[in-house]
Formats: structure tokens, sequence, C-alpha cells
């Protein structure tokens, strides 16, 4: 696992039977391993999730969050594409 201590702490949440909204912060130190290698580093990324229900399962899910503020935490340069 690339995030062995990933943890998600919910900060606020709201439901009914139809839909629930959570806002939560993600906090992990990347020192597994997984796509890229270690880099021993800690991120912590807020966000937003949004869920449907259908007949009481869980229909789709649609999440918010910053994968480029994940990535700088990790030391990753975003270097964009060279125009045309």
């Amino acid at each position: 696992r690339a995030y062995p201590d990933f943890h998600i702490n919910i900060h606020e949440s709201v439901y009914n039977n139809e839909k629930a909204a959570s806002r939560w912060t993600i906090t992990a130190t990347n020192t597994g391993t997984g796509n890229m290698p270690p880099t021993g580093k800690r991120v912590e990324v807020m966000g937003i999730s949004i869920i449907h229900f259908q007949e009481n399962k869980i229909k789709d899910e649609w999440i918010a969050s910053s994968n480029l503020y994940w990535l700088q935490q990790l030391g990753f340069t975003i270097v964009p594409a060279p125009k045309e």
C-alpha cells in the first residue's frame, strides 16, 4: 500500500433517503509502493463527496478534491504541455 496510514476525517455530513453529502480531509504518508516510488512525505487534502441512493443501495458517488494539491505536497512539479 502506497499510504499505509491513510485516514479520512469526516467534518460534516448531511443526508436523507435519496442522497448524502460529506466534507472530509484525507491525511496520509506516502511510504509504501504504488504507481510511483515512495516519497516519505505526508499529504493533507480536503474534499467533498455526494452519494445518491436507489433502493437502499449506493447508485453513484461524486468526489471533488484537488489531485494537483496532493501531487504538489509529494514534491512533484506539474509542467504544462507545450503549446502547438
